[in-house]
């Protein structure tokens, strides 16, 4: 095999200090992985932080995948100390979120990262401005007919989870939250917070929460169907209410 095959110089590891001399050579032998034609350009933005974002070269490991699963999520290989998980990490003009733990082999740092495959909409409660945030959802609904029946008319039961960046805004969502979650604008379907899981995604004061939502009804003197956000007016007809009384 011709000697110019190799991409790296090799080492001599006969100082002493064999252990410190491997890993700068491992790290430095990543480092020229990444300026090689296997890495991405990607931007990672730190949670819904999107007026700063940081362009580096990474390694995305399973472009191609064998299962319906595979398809939303990707491995991730940056230098150590450039990802937390709730980051978000835009790859091919697309959203990815750092759902699980983010660990390292001294040399690289790792992660699996989820394909966002929607832009959630909500009226922040410290703002009151409507917040935009992508989120990774995965349907919950199992296997019953998407539908429950009640005496006097048929509602869907639908259930999804939503794994959204954990910051000041989001953890203000509690029970009751509504999100209007369609891709049906004209008549757009609405959910409901059932349970918020902060713990399970939850890493060193970073990390991402869990939402369990569930279909409920679309309300046409509260919702904004436009702009596809719950309770947009709902504020406005309380304060009419109160002035009324």
């Amino acid at each position: 095999m011709a000697k110019e095959w190799y991409m790296m110089t090799r080492p001599l590891f006969n100082s002493g200090y064999e252990k410190e001399e491997f890993e700068t050579y491992a790290k430095d032998g990543f480092s020229e992985f990444l300026e090689s034609f296997i890495s991405s350009d990607v931007f990672i933005y730190q949670t819904n932080n999107f007026d700063k974002k940081e362009p580096i070269k990474a390694i995305i490991q399973n472009v191609t995948t064998d299962s319906d699963y595979g398809t939303f999520i990707r491995q991730i290989l940056v230098p150590i100390g450039t990802i937390r998980t709730g980051y978000y990490v835009e790859y091919n003009d697309e959203f990815w979120l750092i759902r699980d733990m983010v660990d390292n082999n001294k040399i690289y740092e790792k992660s699996i990262m989820f394909h966002c495959n929607y832009n959630l909409k909500f009226i922040s409660d410290i703002s009151n401005q409507v917040v935009i945030s992508p989120v990774y959802m995965k349907n919950a609904t199992q296997y019953n007919s998407g539908e429950t029946p009640r005496e006097q008319e048929t509602i869907g039961s639908s259930k999804f989870l939503i794994y959204i960046p954990y910051n000041s805004e989001t953890i203000k969502i509690d029970h009751g939250k509504r999100f209007l979650i369609d891709r049906n604008t004209a008549e757009p379907t609405a959910f409901e917070v059932t349970h918020v899981d902060a713990i399970s995604h939850n890493y060193d004061d970073c990390g991402v929460l869990r939402l369990t939502v569930v279909e409920g009804q679309y309300n046409s003197e509260t919702d904004n169907k436009e702009l596809m956000v719950a309770d947009y007016y709902k504020k406005e007809i309380l304060q009419e209410n109160e002035g009324w009384i």
